[in-house]
């Protein structure tokens, strides 16, 4: 049932150190208006420089705000340190702003010069002019959450003996994943998918959708890059990024906005040579029901899958391709599908749940998982419970701005000023010293 390193662990008894992946969450959230309009403040002067602040910083626009959290191995810690770090963003705001809670921006002005590009220096700026040159200016805007995983120390350990070195532990490792999460994508759009519709302006007059979807971030309507990666190796990704560069297809290795990155090095040469470091998940569309953006189900389901993909005998390297091709098509027919409509791929999914079932079973996990896959199941049973057809109750004249404006407003009053904490207009922190400050709030 099991891959050779699968059962290497589980002779070990080591089961348990699989599923303790370091975990970070990168989160964006527009800071709005009260109108529901983008807002016009400037970056909080509370949170000093975004340029230089790790934790708190901007990404395509002025406007939208990224929520980084130091790593950690626990999920329910990882949300904790969401939940502290979007708190005192939500606490340095204006008092006229407020967080936009949907990954579809809000409704966009009909001149975009009108918004401001995010201010990281010459460099980055230069590099969304070049971008907003190639592409439509709304296809930047959509926001996410992007989970980085990496592993453990004590995993390496009880698999070193079955490679020759670091490197190539943790190239297979991150490559498996990878191959694991992009062949089924598509079931993360459909148990997560929360974007149905976007506001005003976001489409061109010719490619708004007859219906709404289960996720345009997800779809090819949603960022502006439609250009595929190659996760077959490492080496393999960094070559398919060296030829988009090359050709133009790319103007930087950042330009590249596929589900999943291998991360690294800063430079794609250094990442071929030192190998993948983590993985950079980009799967996930904002949760509005969550004042952070993710709940705990969604991230634990994730870790489960992790573990899953690494046990299992991986993708056959005859099959690799194509496998990976056609869950790429199964992913763009699931998030264009219509909400209320039954999955096309409900029987495979299912299928899926079972062996993720028999999975929990055989290696005795925490009964809780029993608990977390039924509840997702039954997502999958009845499409109405789903985020993205959940959503549309909420409608309006085609739109979804007054349910974002009441969610932002209630999260912004529920928000508590955390005291004792040195904001970061006084200090910079590295990632032991903001966990440790963070750790002490809790």
């Amino acid at each position: 049932m099991f891959s050779k390193l699968g059962d290497s662990i589980i002779q070990q008894n080591k089961v348990a150190t699989l599923f303790d992946f370091n975990i970070g969450l990168e989160v964006e959230m527009h800071r709005i208006a009260q109108d529901g309009k983008f807002s016009r403040a400037p970056y909080p002067k509370q949170l000093g420089n975004a340029q230089f602040n790790p934790w708190i910083t901007t990404d395509f626009l002025e406007t939208m705000s990224e929520v980084v959290t130091p790593q950690t191995t626990d999920p329910k810690k990882a949300l904790r340190y969401l939940a502290s770090i979007n708190g005192l963003l939500r606490t340095s705001l204006q008092a006229s702003e407020l967080l936009w809670p949907l990954s579809m921006p809000p409704a966009l002005p009909a001149d975009t010069s009108e918004l401001t590009l995010s201010k990281r220096g010459p460099q980055m700026e230069a590099y969304f002019q070049t971008w907003i040159a190639k592409h439509r200016f709304a296809q930047g805007t959509p926001c996410g959450v992007h989970i980085n995983l990496s592993l453990n120390d004590s995993l390496c350990e009880l698999i070193k003996r079955h490679f020759p070195n670091e490197m190539l532990i943790k190239n297979y490792a991150y490559e498996t994943l990878a191959q694991g999460f992009i062949s089924y994508q598509w079931l993360l759009t459909y148990l997560f998918g929360a974007s149905p519709l976007a506001e005003k302006n976001y489409f061109a007059p010719t490619t708004k959708p007859p219906h709404p979807f289960r996720s345009i971030r997800q779809s090819d309507l949603g960022f502006g890059t439609k250009f595929s990666g190659d996760y077959s190796s490492v080496a393999a990704y960094v070559e398919r990024l060296d030829m988009g560069i090359a050709t133009g297809q790319l103007i930087e290795d950042h330009d590249f906005h596929g589900p999943i990155r291998f991360k690294g090095p800063k430079t794609l040469a250094d990442l071929k040579r030192v190998g993948a470091q983590y993985l950079e998940l980009r799967m996930l569309d904002l949760d509005p029901t969550s004042p952070q953006g993710i709940k705990l189900d969604t991230l634990r389901f994730i870790i489960l899958l992790a573990g899953y993909f690494l046990l299992m005998p991986p993708l056959k390297k005859s099959e690799l391709e194509r496998t990976l091709k056609q869950a790429e098509q199964f992913n763009q027919a699931v998030a264009k599908e219509d909400p209320l409509d039954k999955c096309s791929y409900q029987a495979e999914a299912l299928d899926f749940f079972e062996s993720l079932h028999h999975f929990v079973t055989t290696l005795r996990l925490n009964k809780s998982y029993d608990t977390l896959l039924e509840r997702l199941r039954q997502r999958i049973l009845m499409p109405r419970s789903t985020p993205s057809a959940q959503m549309l109750q909420y409608v309006q004249a085609d739109s979804l701005q007054t349910y974002a404006l009441k969610l932002a407003r209630t999260y912004q009053k529920q928000i508590v000023a955390i005291e004792n904490f040195e904001m970061f207009d006084t200090r910079t922190y590295t990632a032991a010293e903001l966990s440790t400050a963070l750790d002490a709030l809790s």
